[in-house]
């Protein structure tokens, strides 16, 4: 299925794009539940490391440091979805950071979801460096456009 933004969109100016933005901003509180959380330390200047602090409590809550974006394509070509992660030293509202590249929030995620519906197999490390580019080009441009007009221009594709 394509995904309906409304008229004058992408896709040949059919009224139709092949792709959106999805958005998540963590909690920020430090949990006590669900898993442990990472909190980000800076160990040089413009370096840091995750550390997981707390102990495990099996029980479904936020991530401290959960905040990401996504694009998600859908056309008949492609059917896939490309995510970033955002850090924090403290959590949401702390000092924002890179993401250590190591870790699984530096690589992001990226599922092929004709060969993986379910997102199992994140295969953002397969990702060509072109791919990669292109993905986080577009999701960076979805991310900081403006209304219908801007957002939905074919000039975003």
């Amino acid at each position: 299925k394509k995904l309906r933004t409304g008229v004058g969109g992408g896709g040949g100016g059919t009224g139709w794009r092949n792709y959106t933005l999805i958005q998540y901003y963590g909690e920020g509180g430090v949990e006590s539940c669900g898993a442990y959380h990472n909190r980000y330390y800076e160990i040089e200047a413009g370096r840091h490391r995750a550390v997981i602090e707390g102990n495990y409590i099996s029980a479904p809550c936020d991530g401290m440091n959960n905040t990401y974006s996504c694009v998600r394509r859908a056309s008949a070509s492609v059917d896939d979805i490309f995510c970033q992660f955002t850090c924090f030293l403290d959590g949401p509202g702390g000092q924002q950071v890179d993401c250590p590249k190591q870790e699984p929030e530096g690589y992001g995620e990226y599922y092929d979801l004709r060969k993986d519906p379910y997102q199992q197999q994140n295969m953002a490390r397969e990702l060509t460096e072109d791919q990669r580019k292109t993905l986080a080009a577009l999701l960076h441009r979805l991310e900081n456009c403006s209304g219908q007009r801007e957002c939905n221009s074919e000039q975003l594709e």
